[in-house]
């Protein structure tokens, strides 16, 4: 029996096995092994981490069959991705004496913070149909998008509600905020003393504890390769419900999905380990009491160890363990308050979502004859003055290139973009 009091279907695949019983309570007399010859092909592994966690971009993913009283057919395999048939091509199958793996490798990058649902079917050796459902969900790396904002864990509010304006300039390298102390119940809450980890933030009290954390890498290209490497890195410990911290931000306006690097030292399991908050603070960051916002939601499972950082994407619901990421506007002087409930937390990454990069002047040369030829990306109207100052009046119906005579607006001449 299992722990839930059904029948439990195991496989012996020797002529001698040991087995050990243990009893919670009452007298044990002997237990029956009753042969069955109705099981399927049972599946035992996903790959990557059964997916529990999410996944690179270009992860291929694999699930892994035991045959048990039926054996499985590899020329029957299907696979559906979000309702969609997955091309042949895509899907191998392969079978090496009682395991079958079936691998499927995307065409292009999954898209960041999607769930992709999976139904994947085959025929077992009595002609059955069996079926396993599920999904997964890609995180940013690799081939990381351009404008992420990034939002280091120990890099909180100093002296009762400052920030540090290069920590709002991306990509920021860290190491900041470095021997800043901070305000209790203003910039952070803690309700105990913990002498543990006493670096890189100096005089609070009760003190942070924090642990250094080799994972300095923020930002992938598509072949892997890194683009964005800080210098030092911390993470925060010791977490526990109703701690947090603010992190006062000037961020460029837009729509976000909110990543949050976290890690448990438990064995990874479909049980929610890491568990944190996301509010944004509605009133004074340098005062206390504090009003919040609730902005969003971290829930994932343990991660093997404290420092192996898993990327969990912010949902719009408390108990929700899978399913998209959610996206939310942001823009404008911002302070974040993160309740780092349960797990060690390293960072969390504001990912933009189909936003437009702002307009760029990429060429402006002048020409033989006295003109001027502009040139520009990303749209927007182009605008002239005669001081820095303005006024700025639109250039009507210029699109780039645009060649102009400069001598028409007078000895001084300033150009800009207007989104």
């Amino acid at each position: 029996m299992g722990a839930d009091g059904k029948q439990t279907v195991f496989k012996v695949n020797t002529d001698q096995t040991t087995f050990r019983v243990t009893t919670g309570s009452g007298d044990w007399d002997y237990m029956v092994l009753v042969p069955l010859t109705t099981v399927p092909p049972q599946l035992t592994r996903i790959d990557p981490n059964n997916l529990y966690f999410s996944v690179a971009r270009n992860a291929a993913i694999t699930w892994t069959f035991e045959d048990y009283s039926t054996t499985y057919n590899t020329t029957t395999t299907a696979l559906k991705i979000n309702g969609t048939a997955v091309p042949p091509a895509q899907v191998v199958t392969t079978k090496a004496g009682e395991i079958t793996t079936v691998t499927y490798t995307p065409a292009a990058l999954y898209d960041i913070g999607k769930a992709n649902d999976y139904e994947l079917s085959f025929k077992d050796s009595a002609g059955a149909t069996v079926t396993k459902t599920g999904s997964w969900v890609a995180h940013f790396m690799p081939a990381s998008p351009a404008n992420m904002f990034n939002v280091e864990a120990e890099d909180f509010n100093y002296d009762s509600g400052k920030a540090k304006a290069e920590a709002s300039t991306m990509p920021y390298l860290g190491a900041a905020y470095q021997d800043l102390s901070a305000t209790a119940n203003v910039d952070y809450y803690r309700e105990d003393t913990t002498p543990n980890g006493n670096i890189y933030r100096v005089g609070e009290s009760p003190n942070v504890p924090m642990s250094n954390d080799g994972d300095l890498v923020r930002a992938r290209d598509a072949d892997g390769n890194s683009t964005w490497d800080l210098t030092a890195n911390y993470r925060l410990g010791w977490a526990g419900g109703g701690r947090w911290m603010n992190y006062t931000r000037q961020v460029p306006a837009g729509k976000y999905q909110v990543w949050a690097s976290m890690s448990y030292g438990a064995t990874p399991s479909s049980s929610v380990y890491a568990i944190g908050n996301l509010r944004t603070v509605t009133s004074d960051p340098s005062t206390t009491p504090q009003t919040t916002t609730p902005l969003g939601y971290f829930r994932g499972t343990a991660t093997g160890g404290w420092g192996a950082n898993q990327l969990v994407p912010m949902r719009a619901s408390d108990t929700a363990t899978t399913g998209s990421a959610v996206e939310v506007d942001l823009g404008g002087l911002t302070t974040f308050q993160f309740e780092y409930a349960s797990s060690d937390f390293d960072y969390m990454m504001l990912v933009p979502v189909g936003m437009v990069p702002p307009p760029k002047f990429t060429s402006i040369k002048l020409n033989g004859d006295g003109t001027i030829t502009v040139d520009w990306t990303g749209g927007g109207t182009l605008q002239m003055a005669t001081a820095v100052t303005g006024p700025w009046q639109d250039v009507v119906g210029a699109t780039s290139p645009v060649t102009f005579n400069p001598a028409t607006y007078g000895p001084r001449l300033f150009g800009r973009i207007k989104r």
